[in-house]
């Protein structure tokens, strides 16, 4: 009767729940900078070299971090069913940098530096959560709402001009500059699945894989001379348009205690 007793109790996933959960956090994102390659009328690119500078300013970040944090839970189990709700709230210091230059001239003499830096210090969800209980084992889909402070900064500096005036951050020689960046908390989906183990006086531990989508934040910003006016080609000021994208693969462990 013990045992009996014991197994039902391991048995049931009907109850609040409370937790840690600890694992690695993988960042994958693009950006892009795109000047346009119109005529001198509108765009001062019209040297030709517009196309090898988009396809240079564009490419991938890549960062691989640790990731910690609590949860809290509910689950109502009918027969060897098991719905539930979990949020939770994880560290995520992430922050990557790419930077990446190509010449204006076969000479090489001028050109374009791009950098481009995509942070986050939090990961945040909401989910439901759709399980199949077989004895101590439950096995789950979960899927919801995800939120993270997402900042990208973005600079691009031409070189090769000889001295002048630095633009902040500073190129050396550069003639035109670019900055900016935004940062806000941004509000994306998940989607991922697991397995939790019941072991005895109310513990489980379980392993877990989400994988997260943030979308796209873009932006376009001036390009200023060395003096710190606003450069025009024809009258028409010149500017540069910014995207990037932030989702994430969230593998991690847990342990949960059942109230």
């Amino acid at each position: 009767m013990l045992a009996a007793s014991g197994s039902a109790r391991a048995q049931n996933w009907t109850g609040l729940y409370l937790g840690a959960n600890a694992g690695a956090g993988i960042t994958d994102s693009h950006v892009s900078n795109t000047v346009c390659t119109g005529p001198v009328t509108a765009c001062f690119w019209a040297s030709g070299f517009g196309d090898r500078v988009n396809a240079v300013g564009s490419g991938d970040l890549r960062d691989t971090v640790f990731t910690g944090g609590g949860q809290i839970g509910y689950n109502w189990q009918t027969s060897v069913w098991v719905l539930g709700v979990e949020a939770d709230f994880n560290s995520l210091r992430t922050s990557v940098t790419r930077t990446a230059s190509t010449t204006y001239s076969a000479a090489g003499s001028s050109g374009i530096t791009f950098t481009d830096t995509i942070s986050a210090s939090y990961l945040a969800t909401a989910r439901g959560r759709l399980g199949y209980a077989m004895g101590n084992l439950l096995v789950y889909f979960t899927g919801g709402a995800a939120f993270a402070n997402l900042k990208h900064s973005h600079f691009a500096g031409e070189f090769g001009f000889g001295p002048r005036p630095p633009c902040v951050p500073p190129v050396l020689g550069e003639n035109m500059c670019d900055h900016g960046g935004s940062s806000s908390t941004r509000t994306g989906w998940t989607l991922g699945g697991g397995g939790e183990w019941m072991l005895g006086g109310n513990w489980s531990i379980k392993g877990e894989y989400l994988y997260v989508d943030f979308g796209k934040v873009s932006g376009t910003t001036t390009w200023f001379s060395s003096d710190g006016t606003v450069s025009t080609v024809g009258g028409v000021p010149q500017s540069i348009a910014h995207s990037a994208d932030f989702a994430l693969h969230v593998v991690r462990a847990g342990v949960n205690y059942k109230f």
